[in-house]
């Protein structure tokens, strides 16, 4: 899961770094955007905000859970989960 987060961020920075080169003059010659020629400065920055917004809030949680078997004096079986979340996020 992690690698498609990091997948999707590279993407939203590729296509956001494209579609600023472009509008600010830089040609591309494999890429060309005729319906968005206007806006693509803003778009670029879109993307760019895009990533920024994904690489901030999207998390990464795993979810464990072990289960626990107990038999008592009358045959009793008793069964206890825990489930533990880890969560992936940046430090603050």
């Amino acid at each position: 899961m992690g690698f498609l987060k990091f997948l999707v961020i590279v993407l939203c920075i590729a296509i956001g770094a494209i579609f600023l080169a472009s509008g600010l003059g830089a040609t591309i010659p494999l890429v060309e955007f005729k319906d968005v020629t206007a806006h693509q400065v803003p778009v670029g920055f879109g993307f760019l905000g895009l990533a920024a917004l994904i690489a901030k809030f999207w998390v990464i949680s795993s979810v464990t859970e072990s289960t626990t078997t107990t038999q008592t004096d009358g045959g009793v079986t008793t069964k206890t989960t825990k489930i533990e979340r880890k969560s992936i996020r940046a430090p603050r």
